[in-house]
């Protein structure tokens, strides 16, 4: 496409908000007084592990293609939907003698858990709005900053984690929670993000039904965000993340890549069949596809393609 036109438009596009906003009022009571924040963080990022970066593809005959990566979701209006919804939880009866108050659930069938559901779908919805805008944004961005140069983009890869879908498995309609997780249904393309010094992965879902056809986020973290900011300093955030253009300050300690697991074992996944493939038979969840990110520095950049990659896409935080 030339600098500032689309040749692909966002998940949304820009049809159909004014039937989004016009559903507000019906969500929870105590959200009411919140819509002009959720309109106007409609399109940013928010903090936490949130980020945009460009990453270089590093292996096969694509290398060097640059990839957009957007990590963000349904950003405090979520939160603030998925706080009211667990302290009804907590105070139903049937939650009463749990052991631990966090096990609240909502029961089937009952005016509590079709109040949940109608405002979780809605900020599920927001969550992929914020990231379309904000691929729309950057990409216009990203024209604009390269001038006259030419710059094409494939399809966007959407892919949702830590969210809830409608689902049918093992002749059973249900609604799965994928926390930490993505959906690895038999071609769908996922994408597993690695920390700010280590590559990520463009992965394919295998559809293993005894994984509900799912697979790992990404490989979790070593120590807890606080015990990150104790150990490390704002030197060896800068050591860890060297040749990698981002923050480096005590900001983002917490998301040093030596607090974080990386991929070895989350690759367990994907490699069970040897050869950094997987199988059904041998019980894999999703091949990888491609890696990429910042560890080769000597490759050419060809910027045409793009990826889309969720966070936060539920009302869970």
């Amino acid at each position: 496409m030339g600098a500032g036109k689309w040749l692909t438009k966002p998940l949304h596009g820009t049809g159909g908000w004014a039937p989004f906003w016009d559903r507000f009022p019906q969500l929870h009571a105590g959200v009411q007084k919140r819509e002009l924040r959720a309109r106007q963080q409609m399109g940013t990022l928010g903090g936490g592990n949130h980020f945009i970066e460009l990453c270089v593809e590093q292996d096969g005959q694509d290398a060097g293609r640059v990839w957009l990566m957007l990590h963000s979701g349904s950003r405090n209006i979520g939160k603030e939907l998925a706080e009211r919804h667990m302290e009804a939880a907590r105070k139903l009866p049937h939650n009463q003698d749990l052991p631990d108050r966090d096990l609240a659930v909502f029961l089937a069938g009952t005016p509590e858990m079709d109040a949940y559901r109608r405002d979780l779908w809605w900020a599920q919805e927001y969550a992929a709005r914020n990231r379309s805008t904000m691929l729309g944004l950057i990409l216009e961005a990203f024209a604009t900053a390269l001038g006259s140069q030419p710059v094409t983009w494939d399809e966007p890869i959407s892919c949702h984690h830590n969210y809830v879908a409608e689902e049918t498995h093992a002749g059973r309609e249900v609604l799965v929670t994928r926390k930490g997780a993505i959906r690895a249904g038999k071609g769908d393309l996922g994408i597993i993000p690695g920390s700010m010094g280590t590559g990520s992965y463009i992965v394919r879902g295998l559809g293993n039904t005894d994984a509900m056809c799912s697979a790992s986020h990404g490989a979790g973290r070593r120590m807890s965000r606080n015990q990150a900011k104790r150990t490390f300093t704002e030197a060896e955030l800068a050591e860890q993340t060297a040749g990698v253009e981002c923050r480096k300050d005590r900001g983002v300690l917490d998301e040093i890549p030596r607090g974080l697991q990386g991929h070895r074992r989350g690759d367990s996944q994907a490699d069970r069949s040897g050869g950094g493939r997987a199988s059904p038979q041998a019980g894999g969840l999703r091949e990888r596809l491609k890696r990429i990110g910042p560890e080769d520095k000597r490759l050419p950049i060809r910027p045409d393609r793009s990826a889309q990659c969720s966070a936060r896409a539920g009302i869970f935080r």
